[in-house]
């Protein structure tokens, strides 16, 4: 029984939102008002990165766990495998930047203390180096902190529930997001200590959509044509794109 392997409806959705990412931090050397100037929502980018990666949780693992063809610990370790390249030359860069930029700040055994935290996926305390940041040389590893949380939560819990408790967890997780942006006025949280009690259930919430989503779909059920792929990406550059302020 043949199951695809890739969905380039939602591969190209993807690119769009790295392209999105990417040229979101390169117009920030241009000033800070400058991004919201182009992609007012482009905080909106997170919020579907969580929701593909529920999706895919599901669609590469959910099936292998049930029957046994993987077991937990193996998820985990594949996944930790793909991911380690790209934070640890995060982390590196990050090492270069301040020792290139700030060398007269240096600490060598807080600069070392940072960066074994940082390959470890570990929050610390930047204060001494001027940064806020829970990863202080890759501000952008609090996404992953998040969303091995949710995929954390996928494997011991949500796998296991039944659609119409799925449903709730999502309500209850969206309902959090949506107090966490009315009471900050933004989307634009998750890199500071103080941004957890929102990041929580964005994580949450963003990926058990993308799990609900991934029940309704059942590859058996349907397939989705690769001819359809524009139709997602441009609907995450519409809301990216949504003229409204951030």
């Amino acid at each position: 029984h043949y199951r695809p392997q890739r969905l380039e409806a939602l591969d190209l959705a993807r690119s769009v939102g790295f392209l999105v990412v990417l040229l979101q931090h390169c117009l920030g050397f241009l000033g800070s008002a400058v991004p919201n100037h182009f992609l007012p929502q482009d905080a909106t980018v997170l919020d579907f990165f969580f929701l593909m990666s529920g999706f895919f949780a599901g669609f590469a693992y959910e099936e292998k766990l049930r029957t046994g063809q993987k077991t937990i610990a193996r998820a985990l370790g594949e996944r930790a495998l793909r991911l380690f390249p790209l934070v640890a030359l995060g982390t590196l860069l990050g090492v270069l930047s301040y020792l290139i930029w700030a060398p007269h700040k240096l600490h060598l055994l807080l600069l070392l203390t940072l960066t074994l935290k940082g390959l470890a996926l570990i929050p610390a305390n930047g204060a001494q180096l001027g940064s806020p940041d829970i990863f202080p040389l890759d501000g952008p590893l609090w996404f992953l902190l998040y969303d091995w949380f949710a995929y954390l939560m996928f494997l011991f819990a949500l796998r296991h529930l039944p659609l119409k408790w799925l449903f709730a967890v999502m309500a209850v997780a969206m309902a959090g997001l949506w107090w966490a942006a009315l009471s900050t006025n933004t989307l634009n949280f998750g890199t500071l200590w103080t941004d957890w009690t929102w990041s929580l259930p964005r994580s949450l919430a963003g990926f058990t959509a993308g799990y609900v989503l991934f029940r309704l779909y059942k590859p058996d059920r349907f397939l989705i044509s690769r001819h359809f792929g524009w139709l997602p990406a441009m609907a995450v550059l519409a809301v990216v794109l949504l003229p409204v302020p951030a």
